[in-house]
């Protein structure tokens, strides 16, 4: 991946220290910003990024390690700025490094930050795309295992890598540096992500018990009718939890989260506020069935219960002593092993 980047040195003044070099660089880009009249948010989108965030470093040397401003944005900077607002190039150029060949990055670019929020903000980028580790990692000629340990923070990329996966997910490379995700194309992130590639998962044992239920109440209730309907297969997540069995939802009482159809796993995990959870009561009358309900649970205290249910919105309560088992809802998250 090319980029052609020419920059005019900015010559260091004898005895300058570092300090001084980055206090000279921070008001020369605070000069040419004012001569624009535009705040630092309405500077960032005129050069193309999002937000204010994505520069304003580069005016504060207590925030710009670099002894030069970042490739990209000169690029940027010298592609909007000459010839408006009494802006010349050679004060944009001032403020690059010395000439430099074709390459991804530059050596003046600030370290790249090394407490895990790199790691964190790669995989949020990536995520944001929809991309898989094994498409970043072809698309970047490296290996997954390298890739993947980027996200763990078990290895940290080149300044070179650093660059090309910037592009790749269109971020500002600067910013990802520092463990910030600052998303050039807002249009297009993702509103879910790919957990794995698109590969048959493997199939589980079909060991998992439905059992039968009678139709539903008007309180979007059933009943179990004694008997096992079918076996389901085992969800990869799974594989080792004793006493799994499923249940298909006979009602739309529950809708948006279930539809009639659909088919939950339950355990006898002990469900918390915010699960969703099957109480079965015990039966009114000898020989008869106990209603059983698919609610989520809202409060729960020794006294009583209180379940949300979501078509028609409705809260229900129940008397502890009156519920013959409490089962938890296995999450999706879960039954795939995440």
């Amino acid at each position: 991946m090319d980029f052609t980047r020419i920059y005019a040195s900015m010559s260091k003044k004898p005895d300058e220290t570092k300090d001084e070099r980055r206090e000279r660089l921070a008001a020369q880009f605070n000069k040419i910003r004012d001569k624009t009249g535009l705040s630092m948010d309405e500077f960032a989108k005129l050069l193309g990024y999002a937000r204010a965030s994505s520069i304003q470093r580069y005016g504060n040397p207590a925030l710009h390690s670099g002894q030069y401003l970042s490739g990209p944005l000169m690029e940027r900077m010298l592609a909007k700025l000459p010839g408006q607002f009494g802006i010349t190039e050679q004060e944009v150029r001032a403020l690059g490094g010395p000439i430099m060949a074709p390459v991804v990055s530059a050596p003046v670019l600030s370290a790249p930050v090394q407490d895990g929020r790199l790691a964190q903000a790669m995989r949020q980028a990536r995520r944001q795309r929809s991309y898989t580790i094994r498409y970043v990692a072809d698309a970047l000629g490296e290996t997954i295992e390298e890739v993947d340990a980027w996200e763990r923070s078990a290895l940290t990329p080149t300044s070179d890598q650093l660059e090309e996966l910037a592009a790749l997910l269109a971020v500002d490379s600067e910013a990802l540096r520092q463990g910030i995700v600052d998303p050039l194309d807002l249009e297009k992130l993702a509103d879910a992500t790919f957990v794995s590639d698109k590969l048959p998962l493997p199939n589980g044992p079909r060991d998992v018990e439905k059992l039968g239920v009678v139709a539903a109440g008007i309180d979007g209730d059933f009943a179990f009718n004694g008997a096992v309907s079918e076996y389901i297969m085992r969800p990869r997540g799974l594989y080792q939890r004793p006493g799994v069995f499923a249940l298909e939802v006979i009602s739309d009482s529950m809708y948006p989260a279930y539809r009639k159809g659909d088919i939950v796993f339950c355990d006898r995990t002990e469900p918390s506020v915010g699960d969703d959870v099957i109480i079965e009561t015990f039966p009114e009358a000898d020989g008869s069935a106990g209603k059983a309900f698919l609610k989520r649970l809202k409060r729960r205290s020794k006294s009583t219960l209180t379940v949300e249910q979501f078509n028609p919105p409705e809260d229900l309560t129940f008397d502890p002593y009156e519920i013959k088992h409490l089962w938890r809802v296995v999450p999706n998250r879960e039954l795939h092993g995440y």
